[in-house]
């Protein structure tokens, strides 16, 4: 009876996933970018302060997919 309950917990805990027989949804997809902004981040690289090179390299990212696309963004703040 243990052995029943204990898998009971298990599999509810688990929320196991059972594929719907229409096939998987196509959509549009979201970005998500999260940008470190720790102290570490604040160390010179060559050209600049690494927090910089990780901003910019992130507007390089969301230039890339276009206009339209939902995009969300988040440091250590949240």
């Amino acid at each position: 009876m243990r052995c029943l309950a204990i898998t009971a917990m298990v599999l509810a805990f688990a929320q196991p996933f059972i594929p719907l027989s229409t096939g998987v949804k196509k959509g549009e997809k979201a970005i998500s970018i999260y940008v470190d902004n720790s102290f570490s981040m604040g160390a010179l690289s060559q050209n600049a302060p690494l927090l910089e090179l990780a901003r910019q390299r992130a507007r390089d990212i969301v230039g890339a997919f276009g206009v339209g696309r939902p995009v969300s963004g988040t440091d250590q703040r949240f």
